[in-house]
Formats: C-alpha cells, sequence, structure tokens
C-alpha cells in the first residue's frame, strides 16, 4: 500500500579562514502500517491462560518529525559548538490492551490505537582546546528531553480488569563533561556523567519519584615499549531516588588491556582485554522504562577476560594506466 510522507529540508553552509558554519532546519512525515499479525481478524489461544486476539481496525500511525540544528567550527582552539532542537509527534501508536478475568485467571491482548506519545529534545555541545599546543582540551554536552508516553494500563471493576488509557511524563537532564591531556601517544582524561530523571503520572497506584545516575572516573592510555600498549579506565557508579531499593547501588569497575603489535606496519595486534577487575557488577541488571516499570536482564557476565588477535589488511588500489 502507498502512503504519503513528506520530507523538508533546508541548509546553509558557509566556510571562511576562521571555520566553518551551518544551520539545518528539517520535517518528515511518516506513516507506519501496523504489523500483520495485529491487523488479522483471529483468535490466539494456544497459551491457555494468555489470549492474543488480533484487531482489523488499527488505523496506521502516523509520526510527525522535526529537527533544527546550528553549528560552528573555529580553526583557533580547535573550538565546536551546535545546538540540536528535535520534536516527535506520533499520532495513533499501537498499544497492547489487557483485560484480566479474575474467576479464571486468563489475560486477553488485543492491540489499540492510542494517542498521546510525543517529545521535545534540545542538545548542545562544546569543546575546545585550552592551550596553545593543544595538548590540554575539554569536552561538555547538556541533554534536555521531555517526553509524555501513553499506553493502556488496567482498572478493577467488579470481577474483571479492564483497560484504560494512561500517561506517564519524563523529564532527562544528561551532562557529560571530559577534561584530556595528550602527548604524543599518551592521553589521560577524566570525565563526569550526570543524569537526572524526573517521572509522575497521573495514575493510581504510580509513586513518583526523582532519580540520579552518576558515574566520573579517569581514563589512561599509553604505550610502554615500541610494541606493546595500555589501556585502562576506572570507573564510580552510582544510583540513587529510585524507589526499587535494588537499583540505588554504588559500583567501582576497573577494566584494563596491553595489546602487542607484531609485523611489519604493526599489522598484526594480540589483545587481552579484562573487564570488571574487582569483580563489583551483579549479574543482574534492573532499570528503567519510559512508563516508570522496571525491567530485570539475567544471564550478563559482568566480568569476563577476553584475548583478541586482530589483522589489519591494508589494500592500495591499483593505478590506472
Amino acid at each position: 500500500m502507498n502512503s504519503f510522507n513528506p520530507n523538508i529540508d533546508l541548509s546553509y553552509y558557509k566556510t571562511t579562514k576562521q571555520g566553518k558554519c551551518q544551520w539545518r532546519l528539517s520535517y518528515q512525515l511518516k506513516s507506519e502500517q501496523p504489523d500483520l499479525k495485529d491487523l488479522l481478524d483471529m483468535t490466539d489461544t494456544s497459551l491457555p491462560l494468555v489470549v492474543q486476539k488480533g484487531n482489523p481496525n488499527l488505523k496506521n500511525t502516523i509520526n510527525h518529525l522535526f529537527h533544527g540544528n546550528i553549528g560552528q567550527i573555529k580553526t583557533k582552539h580547535q573550538q565546536n559548538a551546535s545546538l540540536d532542537f528535535d520534536y516527535q509527534l506520533a499520532k495513533r501508536s499501537v498499544a497492547q490492551a489487557l483485560i484480566y478475568n479474575q474467576s479464571t485467571g486468563v489475560s486477553t491482548y488485543t492491540p489499540q490505537n492510542v494517542n498521546g506519545n510525543w517529545s521535545t529534545d534540545l542538545k548542545l555541545r562544546w569543546g575546545r582546546a585550552i592551550d596553545s599546543l593543544n595538548h590540554w582540551r575539554i569536552n561538555a554536552d547538556l541533554n534536555t528531553k521531555f517526553y509524555n508516553c501513553s499506553d493502556y494500563t488496567s482498572k478493577i471493576e467488579k470481577q474483571m480488569i479492564i483497560p484504560y488509557r494512561t500517561s506517564v511524563r519524563n523529564l532527562t537532564i544528561d551532562e557529560n563533561i571530559k577534561l584530556s591531556y595528550q602527548i604524543k601517544n599518551t592521553l589521560v582524561s577524566i570525565f563526569n556523567h550526570t543524569k537526572w530523571n524526573h517521572i509522575t503520572s497521573s495514575q493510581q497506584d504510580f509513586y513518583n519519584f526523582n532519580a540520579w545516575d552518576i558515574c566520573y572516573g579517569l581514563e589512561l592510555q599509553k604505550p610502554l615499549t615500541k610494541h606493546i600498549e595500555m589501556q585502562t579506565d576506572m570507573t564510580m557508579y552510582h544510583r540513587c531516588g529510585y524507589n526499587d531499593k535494588t537499583m540505588n547501588d554504588h559500583n567501582f569497575v576497573w577494566n584494563s588491556s596491553l595489546s602487542y603489535s607484531l609485523l611489519k606496519n604493526n599489522a598484526l595486534i594480540i589483545k587481552l582485554q579484562a573487564h570488571d577487575l574487582l569483580h563489583q557488577l551483579s549479574n543482574v541488571r534492573t532499570v528503567m522504562d519510559a512508563m516508570g516499570r522496571t525491567e530485570t536482564w539475567y544471564n550478563t557476565i559482568p566480568s569476563y577476560v577476553m584475548l583478541h588477535l586482530i589483522y589489519r589488511l591494508n589494500v592500495l588500489p591499483k593505478e590506472n594506466k
């Protein structure tokens, strides 16, 4: 089925002796069809307690995407700065509505269109060399995002739990700053990443909260001999403010690697990499999704040692005679 998906893009670019500057504005309209299995007028009862129904009345999802960018690069101090703005509005998104029968224990899922999904995103990036020799450099990013997520949840009426539309609002402020010093092939960096989440909703039994994810640490890359190079990083992770106490944790993670170069032009590299040397990370990780619900991932391997064998193959193009 053909659909109308217009795309408008306006841009300006200028280069001078001092550097470059540009701006861009764009708009895109995207139409997405529901999955074929959701459109089938049939009922799947292969699982006795989980019934999946189709909905032939589902409509296409319409996405409006706006993007704006202003950027500048200056040759002096190797300075760069940019500002990005994004706005996305989704009409008739597809969500799974749940009806639960308490007397039989059967959950019935039916796809339905839902409105109210939108997001705004503002990103600011800046970086420059500090000293005249360009050994010291600082980079900073600031990202602010506010989005509204709409879905179907359930409420109890008599003996049935029926679906109703709900919304969860998320405000995220994300900051990254990094200070680096490089001389020849030696690079040392200190960094900080702070993320603040403010999640609210008017639905019943929803606990509003403010959560912080903070990490800071040190990175080092240094050649030990002509053929041996060491890389290491040490990072402290903090999470606090979550209603689930298992998510408020503190972990110190140390990773390191050694690489040895062989053959002409260092074509062959043998690299030994170790992750989480102090065994601080757990194999169970709990995170927060856009609807304020927790998701737990199992069967990960946080601490490991891996040996890499890397061969670089450089083939030059033949000259035309």
